[in-house]
């Protein structure tokens, strides 16, 4: 019964769009939501009649996800079912109860009732209890706003799993978003729901493909891969699969990593469609790591979002990049 109230209610969700959607964004009215940094990007939503919630963005996750103590009872609406993620080392992650509520992020209010976990517990595997209790809230604050993407025709997928839980610019919408990441703590970034024509108009469309997630052809000098883009994650991780790889690379390394100050030639997407611009290996944040193809997926972490703003436009399957303004 529990399990086809869910169903019912994402279902609805995407009946909701054919009618609503555009129009019912605050009838496709441009707002603007601050985003700020404290070492990593964070933005600020309400759930019913809770106070501000300060949310980590995670573009390599999705849906909204907030800690105990932060939601009242009158807030939200139980389902009794649950939901389990893994973070990316595959050994730790959370848990908890989905339940429904009124979701307002900065002035931009969702429409109908949004699925949120409600996380009540950590996810250990046996052996990495020590690396759970490190975890703790992960980012800090009150919990995560997820807002990966895929393709459209993926999406029926995504609504079909049991107790699922997605970005809600997708799930509750969809709607298109620029992603302006502060370039240090001290800076303002933003989010832009239903951007313009003319801001839309200076970034490079990246195609999605279906079944491919959010990835995009990422190449540094002769080096090829997909990858993701993931505020999530700190450092940079390339898979290396052989010597050759590396030599493709055509950059100085210390060990596994390529070495600090290096000047690194990056292009996202590949022929009319593509942005090249240079970022510079660094430590944390910019470091980049030499992953095996068994120990690592190809991704540019947070660093990445210092030089670039990002369009995610859901109806058109694109990721849009451009270099910051």
């Amino acid at each position: 019964m529990k399990v086809l109230f869910l169903t019912a209610a994402l279902l609805g969700v995407t009946a909701m769009w054919a009618n609503t959607s555009s129009a019912n964004a605050s009838n496709g009215q441009r707002i603007e939501v601050p985003v700020y940094s404290d070492g990593v990007p964070f933005l600020d939503l309400t759930v019913g009649s809770s106070a501000p919630l300060s949310m980590f963005i995670d573009t390599g996750a999705g849906g909204i996800r907030i800690h105990p103590g932060n939601i009242g009872q009158g807030d939200v609406k139980h389902t009794g079912q649950r939901n389990k993620i893994m973070y990316g080392d595959g050994n730790t992650g959370i848990e908890g109860e989905i339940v429904l509520g009124k979701v307002r992020i900065g002035d931009f209010v969702l429409p109908g009732k949004t699925p949120i976990q409600a996380i009540d517990k950590h996810v250990c595997k046996e052996g990495h209890e020590r690396a759970c209790e490190r975890q703790g809230s992960k980012h800090g604050g009150a919990g995560t706003i997820g807002i990966g993407t895929f393709h459209p025709t993926d999406l029926r997928k995504k609504i079909k799993k049991e107790a699922s839980i997605f970005n809600p610019l997708i799930q509750q919408g969809p709607f298109s978003y620029i992603l302006s990441i502060p370039r240090t703590d001290s800076e303002a970034g933003k989010l832009i729901v239903n951007p313009t024509q003319q801001e839309k108009s200076r970034f490079v469309r990246i195609r999605l493909t279906p079944g491919g997630g959010q990835r995009i052809p990422i190449c540094i000098n002769r080096y090829c891969f997909e990858g993701i883009l993931d505020t999530g994650t700190v450092g940079n991780n390339i898979p290396i699969a052989s010597q050759n790889d590396v030599k493709q690379l055509d950059l100085p390394t210390n060990g596994d990593n390529i070495a600090d100050g290096t000047a690194i030639p990056i292009v996202l997407g590949n022929g009319r469609n593509a942005l090249a611009f240079q970022a510079v290996a660094g430590k944390k944040a910019a470091r980049y790591n030499l992953k095996g193809k068994d120990n690592g997926r190809g991704l540019l972490g947070i660093d990445i979002f210092r030089y670039i703003d990002v369009l995610y436009d859901f109806d058109a399957g694109v990721i849009g990049v451009a270099p910051k303004l």
